[in-house]
Order: C-alpha cells, then sequence, then structure tokens
C-alpha cells in the first residue's frame, strides 16, 4: 500500500503462460507486481495441496 496516496499499486493477472514461456522482460519493464495464474499448476506440490493440506504436507 503507497503510504502517501492511500491506495495499493496495482497489480496484473497474466494467465495461459507456460512456465518455459514467462515473458520475463516485458514483466519486469511494467515495473508493477504480477501474478502469473496457474504458471505452478502441474507442480507435483501443487497438485497435491489441491487434494488435501495432509497430501500436501506428505510431499513436503
Amino acid at each position: 500500500m503507497n503510504a502517501l496516496a492511500g491506495t495499493a499499486p496495482a497489480v496484473r493477472v497474466v494467465e495461459g503462460v507456460a512456465p518455459d514461456a514467462i515473458p520475463f522482460g516485458q514483466l519486469l519493464a511494467g515495473q508493477v507486481p504480477v501474478i502469473l495464474k496457474g504458471v505452478a499448476a502441474h507442480w507435483p506440490l501443487v497438485q497435491a495441496g489441491q487434494h488435501s493440506a495432509d497430501a500436501a504436507m506428505d510431499l513436503l
């Protein structure tokens, strides 16, 4: 949150990008926070966590 303006910075949401196709240069040049929605969906820990917290903890 910007203490002077009293507002949070804008956040860009990027969906559907593969981990090996993240446009890092473009994202960094944008100078805004970015959420890479779904980029880790295929990770085993993420998949286990979608099943249950216990399943995720078992992987850790």
